[in-house]
């Protein structure tokens, strides 16, 4: 299995936690930047990463993170894929309350459920939790997590960036369909849509989501508990770019522009800068995301 490797900003946690540290020397003038990294075998530095993608080894990995000067660190996936392929850098938050670069708003709390700490939104205002934001604007994307819807009064947010320049949401219906919406530089609508199915119960049943979104396809797949629920096609001649709205965060059970706050549980929101695979022979979603999480067995 394929460990995360992961591109660090840099911060307090380098210092102390010496797995991956980087020794650079910048020649400015010259326009040349140097690095020598610290290897130290199967040890992953836990702090949320900048960025993740895939490379052909850790010297690609490294190279990119020395074109980044926010860069410290990286984390390197101990094996390859079938490719040849190395994991370079994905966004993870547990959501149990030991997450490093998120804020926990209001009345946020962490319960025990299902024998995991998640994090629980009571629906009261001003209760959500921010995340860094994301560079998913200009590339391919994944993103997924863990919900339990505790009302379906009102629409409920899950997560997103969503006050102006809006650019991106993900959330519930009333009726339980849960819908994804994106905005384009311009901002008009890039994509909105619903899966058709009642996807979400109340009270102690689990949900998985997750949204993939391929740029050269201009392609959206929607996920419920791994089985894709909506595949849809935009315009060949139209925008691929998802607005950047320069926001430093992006709020899990909150929508921002109106403050409705979520009354739910969450857990494990990931997001990768790729479209994660999908075929008759290989979903990723539900083979290594969905069905290797201790939730599944509570759906």
């Amino acid at each position: 299995m394929l460990s995360n490797l992961v591109l660090r900003s840099k911060g307090n946690e380098i210092s102390s936690v010496p797995q991956a540290r980087r020794l650079m020397r910048d020649y400015s003038s010259a326009g040349i930047v140097s690095a020598n990294f610290m290897v130290h075998d199967f040890h992953r530095l836990d702090i949320a990463p900048l960025q993740q993608i895939m490379v052909n080894g850790f010297e690609e990995c490294g190279m990119r993170c020395v074109a980044v000067p926010s860069c410290f660190s990286v984390n390197v996936a101990a094996f390859a894929d079938i490719k040849e392929n190395t994991l370079c850098f994905p966004f993870h938050w547990k959501l149990d309350g030991k997450d490093k670069h998120i804020n926990f708003r209001g009345a946020s709390k962490f319960d025990l459920q299902c024998g995991q700490r998640v994090l629980f939104l009571n629906g009261s205002p001003g209760t959500f939790a921010e995340t860094s934001a994301v560079p998913i604007h200009t590339t391919d994307f994944t993103i997924g997590l863990w919900i339990r819807l505790i009302d379906f009064s009102y629409q409920q947010p899950i997560f997103g960036d969503w006050s102006s320049p809006f650019s991106f949401r993900l959330f519930v219906e009333q009726n339980g369909s849960w819908c994804f919406q994106a905005r384009d530089r311009s901002g008009v609508d890039l994509y909105d849509n619903c899966t058709d199915s009642k996807d979400f119960v109340t009270g102690k049943r689990w949900s998985h989501v997750a949204v993939t979104w391929n740029r050269s396809y201009k392609r959206v797949r929607l996920f419920t508990n791994g089985e894709i629920k909506v595949e849809s096609y935009l315009a060949p001649n139209g925008p691929i770019d998802i607005m950047n709205s320069g926001h430093s965060v992006y709020d899990i059970g909150l929508k921002r522009d109106s403050g409705t706050v979520a009354h739910a549980y969450f857990s494990d929101l990931i997001i990768f800068d790729r479209e994660c695979s999908f075929s008759q022979s290989v979903n990723e979603i539900k083979d290594n995301i969905f069905s290797k999480h201790s939730l599944h067995n509570f759906i």
